[in-house]
């Protein structure tokens, strides 16, 4: 699976193996969402939604990682997700966003959402400037209406109150 593109298939079929082809940098965080089971691995740790408030994200740490689940990774040194595990692959033919609980992914890219009274938070795939302030790639941000996401990526969309996740 290749980091650009929107993955469709028409039926479900048996990998022997996988690879998703995106460097994830060592500590810098970053979100993932997959249609096969990457295997657990000891160079970082998937995390998926638990809680929320007005100003805290809780985020729980998994112990295996399941297809079609978005999460968040932290890489802990260069890695890509693999599965050496043979698995069936279920078919995709949409562009429908994959969810658990506030958490939601996608196989193919898109813009975020601009729903009434939610917001959508990730992780900045690249450095930015806000405020006269450097943020490097991976920090927690609150997306803009309409930004773009790439496809095998993830975000949360919360509701409510309109408070800056900043705190995870």
């Amino acid at each position: 699976y290749y980091t650009c593109y929107t993955f469709l298939n028409a039926h479900d079929f048996t990998a022997a193996n996988s690879i998703y082809y995106r460097k994830y940098a060592a500590n810098v965080p970053g979100s993932v969402c997959l249609p096969f089971a990457p295997d657990a691995t000891k160079s970082g740790v998937f995390r998926s939604y638990k809680t929320s408030d007005a100003s805290h994200v809780t985020l729980q740490p998994v112990a295996t990682p399941e297809a079609a689940k978005p999460y968040f990774f932290y890489p802990s040194k260069d890695v890509m997700l693999t599965s050496v595990t043979q698995q069936t692959v279920d078919a995709v033919t949409g562009s429908e966003a994959l969810s658990d609980e506030n958490m939601y992914g996608t196989y193919a890219g898109m813009s975020l959402p601009s729903e009434s009274g939610s917001a959508a938070y990730g992780m900045a795939s690249s450095a930015f400037n806000y405020n006269g302030k450097r943020y490097p790639a991976g920090t927690f941000v609150k997306f803009s209406s309409g930004a773009w996401l790439n496809p095998f990526r993830a975000y949360l969309l919360l509701s409510g109150s309109g408070a800056k996740a900043a705190v995870m």
